[in-house]
C-alpha cells in the first residue's frame, strides 16, 4: 500500500512529528510505502515563523502555495492520501475539491481547532481567496477522519459518517523517568513562543511561589511581563535533541490553559510528555486534560490562583510526587503510547483501502449533499460503463438516486437496505424512501423488527422486505489476556466485578439509564466496577452525571473500540440500555464471547436473546429492574456462565459471517434467476 502524507509543517513542529513522523518507521516495517511531503523545508520554516516576522505571511504563502499544489497533483499515484491538520495554512478556494478529485482514498487527521480559523489567514483583499469552511468540507468528503480528542471528534461527526478518536501519543520508550531525582524542587513548563500565552492562568501563582525554581522551556519572555516578579526562574531555549533531557529536570510539570474555544482543540501533549517521564502534572480542568487526568490519582487540577499555589505546594511531598508520577506514566503506557497507537494507525490505513486489498474494484462517486440531484447522472454513466447484474445500495439519502440510476442504466436487479429502526425520519425522508421503494426488487433488513417497522413507516409491501441478520466472526472478539494486567491498565480494583456497556454516547443508547442502574447497584453492594466503552457527543454530560453521583472511582470509560477483545474479557456482565435497536452488534459480540447480556426488550434484541436462556430481557426502563437482573447474574456465576455458553453457541450456529454471506448469495442468485426468467 502506498500512502502520501501531506503535512502542514516540517517535523520540527510537534503536530507533524507526533501525528505522522513517529509512526513512519513502524508503517514501513509493516510493508507500507510512505511518502511524506511538506511545503516548506525545516530551514525555511525556522526563518519564516516566530515572533517579530512582520513580512512572514507573504513569503510563507509564496513558497507554500505552488509546492502544495504540485503535491496535490501527484496524489493520484498513491492508494491513500493522509492530510495532517490542513491542506495549507491559508484555506485557498478549491484546493480541497482538487485534492478530493485527485486522491483515491482520503484520510484527514485533525489535532487542533483549525476548523475555527486558518493557521495563517490571508488579510486585506487577499482574504477573498480564502474559504473559511474548507476544513468542514474536507472532513465531509474524507473517507475517514482521525480526531485527536473527543471535542474534535464531535465536530467531525457533524459532517462525516466515519470518524475515529485517535489521541496524540508519545514514544514511551524515549520519554522515560529520569535516572535520578532533580537537584532541587523545580516547577517546569515546556512549549513554544506561540503557546506562551497559555501560562497566564498560572501567572499569579508563579509570582507568589516561594522556595521553588521555575523553569520555562521554549517560552517567549516578551509575552511574560510578570516574569521578573517570580522569585527564582530560568528561561531555556527549546531543542528537539534536548527536549527529554529538559523534561527530566522537572519535579512538577504545568499545563495551564485559558478556557477559550480554540483551546478545546488541543490534545494535551504537555501532560502526556510530563506523565510519560513520571512527572506529576498540574493542569487546568479543561479540554483534553479532562480525558487524561484523574484529579488526585494520576495528576492534579487547578482552576484558580489559590488552587495552583496549593497544588504546587502539595507536590513538595516526594511520596505524593512519586505516586502521581507512577500513576501518570501507567496511564500513558496503557492509553497514549506509540507502541499501542501504531498498529491502530496501520489498521485505519488498511481499512481505508480494504476493499482494494481484497481484490475488489472500488470507484468513488462523490455526493455534495444528501440532495445532490447530479448524483443520478454520474451513477447512470458509471453503471452503463460497468454493466453490473446487481445494484445493492446502503444508507438513506443515497439509495433513491442509486435506484433511479440503476433503472436508467438497465441493471437487472436493484436492492435497497434498512439497518435501523429509523424513528428519526421526518415526513420528507419517508416520502423520499417511498419513491425509492418503487424502483427496487427487494429491501434487505437486518432484523424482523427493522423490516416490520420499515414496512409500516413506508407503507411498503411486506413481501418486498427480506431479513438477513448481521453476522460476525467470533474469533475477532475472543481474547485470553492476563486479566491482572488489564485491571492494572484500566485502574479496576481486583476485588470488583465488572459490569460493562459498549455503545456510542448518543441519546438513543440511554447511558443515563446505565448510570442510574449502576447507582442502584452500588446502593446494594460495594464490589462492582462499571466499564463504559465508546465515544460520542453525550460523553461529557454522562461523565458529569457520574461525578455528581459521588462514585466516579467506580467507573472507567474507554473511548476507543480497538481494544474490544480485552474489554469484553474483563466484563462479568454486558449491558445495553438502548431506547430502540435494530440489531445491535454489541449484543452479538458480547454473546459471541460468552458473556451474559442484560438488555431492554426492544426491537431486534428480542430476536437475539431468549430471556433466561441466552441472556436477560428487561421489559421496563426501571433501573431497579435492570439492577435486579444484573445482580442475579453476579450472585449466581454458574448460571451466568451457562447462559454465556448457550449464547456463544447460538451466535456460532446462526450469526456467523459464513451464514450471512450464504444468505446474501442465495438472495442475489434467486432474484437474478427470476429476472432472467421474466425476459
Amino acid at each position: 500500500m502506498r500512502v502520501l502524507f501531506l503535512t502542514l509543517y516540517p517535523d520540527i513542529a510537534a503536530s507533524p512529528r507526533l501525528r505522522v513522523g513517529q509512526f513512519i518507521p513502524y508503517l514501513r516495517e509493516n510493508g507500507v510505502e510512505c511518502t511524506v511531503r511538506c511545503p516548506l523545508t525545516e530551514e525555511e520554516f525556522r526563518r519564516l515563523t516566530g515572533p517579530g516576522r512582520s513580512s512572514r505571511p507573504f513569503w510563507y504563502h509564496l513558497r507554500e502555495t505552488p509546492r502544495r499544489v504540485a503535491q496535490i497533483f501527484s496524489a493520484g499515484r498513491y492508494d491513500v492520501v493522509f492530510v495532517q491538520k490542513a491542506v495549507m495554512t491559508a484555506y485557498l478556494w478549491g484546493l480541497d475539491g482538487l485534492l478530493r478529485k485527485k486522491a483515491r482514498r482520503l484520510v484527514y487527521d485533525i489535532d487542533d481547532a483549525v476548523h475555527l480559523a486558518p493557521p495563517h489567514p490571508l488579510h486585506g483583499p487577499w482574504s477573498r481567496l480564502e474559504d473559511r469552511a474548507q476544513i468542514m468540507s474536507l472532513m465531509k468528503s474524507a473517507d475517514l477522519v482521525l480526531a485527536g480528542n473527543a471535542w474534535l471528534a464531535e465536530a467531525a461527526r457533524e459532517v462525516c459518517g466515519r470518524v475515529e478518536l485517535f489521541p496524540t501519543v508519545v514514544d514511551t520508550d524515549k520519554y522515560v523517568p529520569a535516572p535520578a531525582p532533580p537537584d532541587c524542587y523545580r516547577v517546569g513548563w515546556i512549549g513554544n513562543p506561540s503557546t506562551t500565552v497559555c501560562l497566564q492562568p498560572a501567572a499569579h501563582a508563579l509570582v507568589a511561589l516561594q522556595n521553588a525554581h521555575v523553569c520555562l522551556v521554549g517560552a517567549d519572555t516578551d509575552r511574560l511581563p510578570w516574569l521578573r516578579r517570580v522569585a527564582a526562574y530560568e528561561i531555556r531555549r527549546w531543542s528537539l535533541k534536548r527536549e527529554i533531557e529538559e523534561l527530566q529536570r522537572f519535579s512538577v510539570g504545568l499545563m495551564p490553559q485559558p478556557q477559550a474555544e480554540w483551546m478545546r482543540g488541543k490534545c494535551a501533549l504537555k501532560a502526556l510528555q510530563y506523565m510519560s517521564c513520571g512527572i506529576p502534572c498540574i493542569a487546568s480542568p479543561f479540554g483534553a486534560a479532562l480525558d487524561i487526568i484523574r484529579d488526585g490519582e494520576n495528576g492534579l487540577f487547578a482552576d484558580s490562583t489559590d488552587a495552583w499555589v496549593d497544588a504546587v505546594n502539595r507536590l513538595r511531598d516526594p511520596d505524593l510526587r512519586r505516586r502521581l508520577g507512577d500513576a501518570g506514566r501507567e496511564t500513558v503506557l496503557s492509553r497514549y503510547s506509540l507502541n499501542q497507537a501504531a498498529p491502530r494507525l496501520l489498521q485505519f490505513l488498511a481499512l481505508a483501502g480494504d476493499a482494494r486489498k481484497s481484490g475488489a474494484k472500488v470507484h468513488v462517486v462523490r455526493a455534495i449533499s444528501g440532495w445532490d440531484f447530479r448524483l443520478r447522472g454520474r451513477l447512470r454513466g458509471f453503471l452503463r460503463t460497468h454493466r453490473p447484474d446487481i445494484l445493492h445500495s446502503f444508507l438513506f439519502g443515497f439509495d433513491y438516486f442509486a435506484n433511479q440510476a440503476g433503472r436508467d442504466a438497465g441493471v437487472p436487479v436493484v436492492i435497497s437496505s434498512r439497518r435501523q429502526i429509523a424513528t428519526w425520519k421526518k415526513a420528507r425522508h419517508v416520502f423520499m424512501q417511498r419513491m425509492a421503494n418503487r424502483l427496487v426488487d427487494a429491501i434487505v433488513a437486518n432484523s424482523r423488527a427493522v423490516a416490520e417497522f420499515a414496512a409500516r413507516q413506508e407503507s411498503g409491501d411486506p413481501a418486498l422486505y427480506r431479513v438477513i441478520p448481521n453476522g460476525i466472526d467470533p474469533g475477532e472478539f475472543i481474547a485470553t489476556p492476563d486479566l491482572r494486567v488489564l485491571r492494572l491498565r484500566y485502574k479496576i480494583p481486583f476485588h470488583r466485578k465488572v459490569v460493562g456497556i459498549v455503545a456510542n454516547f448518543s441519546p438513543v443508547k440511554d447511558h443515563r439509564l446505565f448510570v442510574a442502574t449502576a447507582q442502584e447497584l452500588l446502593r446494594r453492594r460495594a464490589d462492582l466496577h462499571f466499564l463504559m466503552v465508546g465515544d460520542g457527543p453525550l460523553a461529557p454530560a454522562v461523565e458529569k452525571l457520574i461525578r455528581a453521583g459521588g462514585a466516579a472511582d467506580c467507573f472507567t470509560r474507554v473511548s476507543t473500540a480497538s481494544e474490544l477483545p480485552d474489554l469484553y474479557a474483563l466484563m462479568d456482565v454486558s449491558v445495553l440500555c438502548s431506547q430502540v435497536e435494530g440489531f445491535p452488534n454489541a449484543v452479538l459480540e458480547s454473546m459471541a464471547v460468552g458473556k451474559p447480556v442484560v438488555a431492554p426488550a426492544v426491537g431486534g434484541i428480542c430476536e437475539l436473546i431468549r430471556d433466561g436462556e441466552t441472556g436477560r430481557l428487561i421489559p421496563s426502563r426501571n433501573p431497579c429492574d435492570f439492577a435486579d437482573a444484573i445482580g442475579g447474574l453476579l450472585d449466581h456465576p454458574d448460571m451466568a456462565a451457562r447462559m454465556g455458553q448457550r449464547a456463544a453457541a447460538e451466535i456460532k450456529s446462526r450469526y456467523g459471517l459464513g451464514e450471512m454471506v450464504d444468505a446474501y448469495r442465495s438472495l442475489y442468485t434467486d432474484l437474478l434467476a427470476r429476472k432472467r426468467a421474466e425476459v
